[in-house]
This record gives C-alpha cells, structure tokens and sequence, in this order.
C-alpha cells in the first residue's frame, strides 16, 4: 500500500508572495502562512497562543493568482510536505528545507480574505485574466455531498 502525504493550512500570508516562472516557463509562487493555536494554560488560567511559519510553494495557474493577492490574505491550502536539499552558496554545507508544495489535481488553494497587494496597480482590470480559482463559501456545507 502507499502512503498518503496531504497537508491542510489555514492561515495568513506574512509577505506578499513571490512570483516567477521556473525554468521550463510554469509559474511559481513563495510565500509564507503563519498559522496560530491558542489555548488557556490549566494551572495560570493565562491566554497562551504560538504561531508556525510555513513554507509554501505553488505551482501553474494558481501561482499567477498569488501575485495578485498581498501580505494579510488568509487562505486555506491542501498540498503535500516536501523536503528538498540545497547547497549553501557561502559554506557549501548540505541544507534542507521543508515546503508545502501546490501543484496539480491533488491540491486546492481558497481565498478566505482577500488582501490585494500595496504594489498592485489599481487602474488594471486584472480579474479578466485571472485563472479560475476557488473561493471559499462560508455559507454552510455543500449540496454535493456524496451520502
């Protein structure tokens, strides 16, 4: 049998993500999510909270959105955990880094709060040439439920 490696985030975008094409010409998108957990402490009854930092690369049309949108957007994502190795240009020491990777039909990016970009140019009439991508609905479940 084979594993299953299947990521779902919900968070905020910490700066505005970075957006290129690799080397074959796909788009590419880098951007961090923070994510954050808070409870109450049992003995001190205090308020205690901690925020995870994820990296989270993005793939194909969905990663031309992500130049659209900026730093404070909150967004659910679905990928898969990936650990690559590099070589670190000023000591040459092996590196790893750990990315949650968006690409093809086993991933799904949703805006949940949209945040545009301080950079964005606000005379384009960008949304024509946006790919489609999901927009979450918070407004109750879906009529497709298969049960």
């Amino acid at each position: 049998m084979n594993g299953i490696n299947k990521v779902i985030l919900v968070g905020t975008i910490t700066k505005d993500p970075d957006v290129k094409q690799t080397s074959n010409g796909s788009d590419m998108a880098n951007f961090s999510l923070a994510t954050n957990e808070s409870w109450v402490d049992k003995k001190t009854s205090e308020k205690k909270e901690t925020t995870e930092y994820h990296n989270v690369v993005v793939y194909g049309s969905a990663a031309k959105v992500c130049g659209k949108i900026g730093k404070g957007s909150k967004l659910y994502v679905e990928g898969k955990l990936q650990t690559r190795k590099y070589q670190d240009k000023n000591t040459g020491q092996d590196k790893y880094i750990t990315e949650i990777v968006l690409s093809g039909y086993n991933s799904q990016l949703d805006i949940i709060i949209w945040k545009e970009r301080e950079d964005f140019n606000q005379d384009n009439n960008f949304k024509d040439d946006l790919p489609p991508v999901q927009v979450a609905d918070n407004t109750g479940f879906a009529d497709d439920i298969p049960f």
